[in-house]
């Protein structure tokens, strides 16, 4: 069980796209933000550094948490695994 980490937008949403829509209406929040980047991003705008992040198991299912978080917003995170907040 690993967080890992990236400043990468599109490494993020490749690895935990699929978990974040699975669970969208949970998760609206999180993909708003996302979205968001993406359209600042497009437009030219610098960001404030975010830092993207998602939690595995060792089984190898994929993503059962995600977080992003900019220096000046707060924390946003999706987890489907108790064992994963708690690893954050």
């Amino acid at each position: 069980m690993a967080w890992y980490t990236t400043a990468d937008l599109d490494r993020f949403l490749t690895v935990t796209g699929e978990f974040l829509r699975a669970h969208a209406a949970e998760n609206i929040v999180l993909l708003s933000a996302a979205r968001r980047e993406l359209d600042r991003r497009r437009r030219g705008a610098r960001c404030d550094d975010p830092l993207y992040g998602w939690w595995e198991p060792e089984d190898g299912t994929g993503p059962r948490g995600a977080f992003l978080h900019h220096p000046s917003e707060r924390l946003l995170i999706a987890v489907r695994a108790p064992e994963a907040a708690a690893a954050l």
